[in-house]
């Protein structure tokens, strides 16, 4: 399966843009950097970071370990790049990793709305019909008048969704455990179906700190979101027996 990195015009004002050798290595390290989390070793090598050594990149790479040394260590001064170093390896994690991922749904969507704008455009004023997906416009006299009506339906989400949503705003949820959770309550939130996955990630986001607040009192599931965060547990852990 081919993977794809998005990189955006910006690019050419990078600070380090002059520098063919910095552009080289940090390209490199975008390509190299896992898509989703890895076991290596016995450890995982999360999203968006890579198991490797300066040796292994300057022969990947045809540059010196010198320069790779003094290369990594700019990329690091800039926040682009985090490097955590051992006596075995080097694990190197890229800072905003999600920016220079292309989301496939999203794209998709975006070619098939710009497709049925056009075929619309294409037809005569008269002949155009409500859309049946995103807005219906209504005509009076065959004239437009703009008026517009968005319908929202719920789209189960991937678990790549879920990992980007969680990974963008820091969030320390599981995203297979959520995932796996609500597939197997058909996507309900107590006896009602989930209108907004994200709002429910984030929901789980605050159980998690309350109970990182405190740990170090033991406190039964107080409300429905709590008492579906421990039969989630529970599922997961028989999924992995």
């Amino acid at each position: 399966m081919e993977r794809w990195i998005k990189l955006n015009e910006k690019l050419l004002s990078w600070e380090w843009f002059d520098n063919s050798e910095m552009v080289h290595l940090f390209i490199y390290c975008l390509l190299k950097a896992n898509f989703k989390p890895k076991k290596w070793h016995g450890i995982i090598i999360e999203r968006g970071s890579f198991v490797t050594s300066r040796a292994k990149i300057s022969e990947e790479t045809k540059v010196s370990e010198r320069t790779i040394r003094t290369c990594l260590n700019r990329l690091i001064s800039t926040n682009e790049l985090t490097i955590k170093t051992t006596k075995q390896f080097t694990i190197i994690t890229i800072s905003k990793y999600e920016s220079y991922q292309l989301n496939e749904s999203i794209t998709d969507q975006r070619n098939d709305q710009v497709a049925d704008q056009q075929a619309t455009n294409d037809r005569p004023m008269i002949d155009q019909q409500p859309t049946t997906t995103i807005e219906r416009i209504e005509y009076k006299n065959n004239i437009n008048i703009g008026k517009e009506e968005k319908r929202k339906v719920f789209q189960k989400p991937t678990i790549k969704e879920i990992y980007s949503f969680i990974h963008e705003n820091s969030y320390s949820v599981d995203a297979e455990k959520f995932f796996y959770f609500y597939e197997s309550n058909g996507w309900r939130v107590g006896k009602n179906k989930m209108k907004d996955w994200k709002a429910s990630v984030r929901t789980w986001q605050k159980s998690d700190n309350s109970k990182n607040k405190n740990h170090d009192t033991e406190n039964k599931p107080n409300n429905r979101e709590d008492r579906e965060r421990e039969f989630a547990e529970h599922i997961v852990s028989k999924l992995g027996d």
